[in-house]
């Protein structure tokens, strides 16, 4: 869900949400979408090192 998609959702079930609420909240989602973003690159080249690190003790 995007914060964009939260945000709406909030206005949706509750609209007397304030605007802060809503504001924070999509900060906060945005924050986890940016932590996402960077840890799956990470976690690519922990598996491509653990890859090599295999490789070279298997030699």
């Amino acid at each position: 869900m995007t914060p964009a998609q939260a945000e709406q959702e909030l206005r949706n079930v509750a609209p007397q949400v304030s605007p802060e609420t809503l504001r924070v909240t999509q900060q906060a989602l945005a924050v986890a979408e940016a932590t996402r973003a960077r840890y799956v690159p990470a976690q690519k080249t922990a598996f491509l090192l653990n890859d090599l690190c295999a490789a070279w003790l298997s030699c």
